[in-house]
């Protein structure tokens, strides 16, 4: 019995270490648990009665960051989502898209792009049978940095500008045209939109002056909110109903449709929806 002491202390001593990380990860599994816990809900569905046809109402998914569109099982579920049905997800809504460009002498007759990390994010997407709503999200360069500075201003446009050219060139125009553009995503949150108001829409009617520039057919708007009716949302309501183009500085302001989406819990979410 004093052997099996001895060996029951040795063991205790060597894992002590052990297991306090044991006992550690454990408490924050708890909490992890006890954090993410939802109230149960319950939900009633007559899948008997056909009398109403369903009205699909979203056809539409999205994910962050575009970068991880080339990552291996990824590809899976792109693949995933090209077996379902044609109508079930038409469209999808990655970020950051614009992070895969660069943008070579901004502001300079020398102004230049390499798409070649673009291309292949887009290639998969397309090959998936997938449309995109692009968003025109994160400008990939510090040289934008005054939304009131005309040089600057005019750069981006052309950027905007032969964006879709590029697009066009590589996968047509007839599909560019079916996809949305937007003007970027959750301007109201500062972390996305990192300026003013009035900025804002400088900035919103510079971008589309250059998509339209590059094909009047092509579909752009926003705002893009999440977070219902606030400030900024006010002020681009105003600006489409006044008419009046910041960049052009004369009538006529973009806006082929609207934007937002909800931000919440997944149960909230779901009530929202219903």
């Amino acid at each position: 019995m004093y052997l099996i002491s001895l060996f029951i202390n040795y063991i205790t001593v060597q894992n002590s270490y052990f297991i306090m990380k044991i006992s550690f990860v454990g408490i924050l599994v708890l909490l992890a648990f006890f954090s993410f816990a939802q109230k149960e809900v319950n939900y009633t569905f007559d899948v008997s009665d056909t009398s109403v046809p369903y009205q699909h109402y979203w056809k539409s998914t999205g994910y962050s960051p575009a970068g991880m569109t080339v990552n291996e099982d990824y590809k899976l579920y792109l693949n995933m989502t090209e077996a379902m049905r044609s109508d079930a997800v038409e469209y999808t809504r990655p970020h950051y898209l614009l992070n895969h460009i660069v943008i070579n002498e901004p502001g300079t007759p020398n102004q230049s792009y390499d798409y070649t990390e673009l291309d292949k994010i887009l290639d998969f997407i397309i090959e998936a049978d997938l449309k995109l709503i692009f968003e025109i999200m994160m400008v990939p360069h510090p040289y934008f940095n005054d939304w009131y500075d005309r040089t600057k201003l005019d750069a981006w446009s052309k950027v905007c500008e032969d964006l879709i050219v590029h697009l066009q060139d590589r996968y047509g125009k007839e599909v560019v045209r079916l996809w949305y553009f937007e003007n970027t995503n959750e301007p109201e949150i500062r972390h996305w939109w990192p300026y003013g108001p009035l900025e804002f829409l400088y900035y919103y009617d510079a971008t589309a002056y250059g998509i339209k520039k590059a094909d009047p057919e092509i579909r752009f708007g926003g705002p893009g909110h999440a977070r219902g009716l606030n400030t900024l949302y006010d002020v681009f309501v105003q600006h489409v109903y006044d008419d009046f183009n910041f960049y052009t500085q004369e009538l006529g302001v973009v806006a082929d449709y609207m934007t937002w989406h909800r931000k919440a819990k997944p149960h909230d979410m779901i009530a929202n929806e219903l």
